[in-house]
């Protein structure tokens, strides 16, 4: 009796078993059909893209122009003149920009700020009113080459160009006189003839 009593319980489990699967199975297919059928319901509306040409009016027709035959277009083209040299246009030569510096033939003579030199104006001033120190290079010129012209005198200030700041009564025309910072500098300068270049 008990053997049939767990036989009958294990039948009625596997039945158990089975009616739940289905049931289950029954279940997901309604689910899966319901779900695509609220997808298909809320899903946005696809329009088709329809391009519509543009209404053609008659009267906006235009004829397209008569194209010239090819032999009309060659007689309308002007051979070019036989024999005759084609020319390059004229070009102008770049003119060379001018040399700043103008080389002056000079008398170069030397001065210092001692009274022997300068006399009443040694003052330790120039005629423009710089102030001299020490290790100063300049030269005093006529009045025709203003007050800060730059020259370059060969063998002073080695070679660097220096400014003219000062004036002497005897320095007229084509002649400088070069500042030195004793008198024995610039007696050993003495006299001498130089190319010195003026700043244009």
């Amino acid at each position: 009796m008990e053997k049939l009593t767990s036989q009958s319980s294990e039948n009625f489990r596997l039945i158990l078993i089975v009616v739940l699967c289905v049931l289950s199975f029954i279940t997901g297919a309604a689910y899966t059909k319901a779900d695509l059928w609220i997808t298909m319901r809320y899903a946005p509306e696809i329009k088709p893209h329809i391009v519509i040409p543009p209404a053609v009016n008659e009267h906006e027709i235009m004829a397209a122009p008569e194209q010239p035959a090819p032999d009309e277009l060659a007689r309308s083209i002007s051979p070019l003149p036989q024999n005759k040299p084609i020319s390059a246009p004229d070009v102008k030569p770049i003119p060379e920009p001018a040399d700043p510096w103008e080389t002056v033939r000079m008398r170069v003579t030397a001065y210092c700020p001692c009274p022997m030199c300068c006399g009443q104006y040694a003052d330790g001033m120039t005629a423009c009113g710089h102030v001299i120190e020490a290790g100063d290079t300049f030269v005093a010129a006529d009045k025709r080459y203003p007050f800060g012209t730059k020259m370059i005198v060969p063998g002073y200030s080695h070679g660097r160009p220096v400014n003219v700041l000062d004036r002497g009564g005897a320095i007229q025309g084509d002649r400088i006189d070069l500042f030195f910072p004793t008198h024995q500098q610039a007696l050993e300068w003495g006299v001498q003839y130089l190319d010195v270049k003026v700043h244009n």
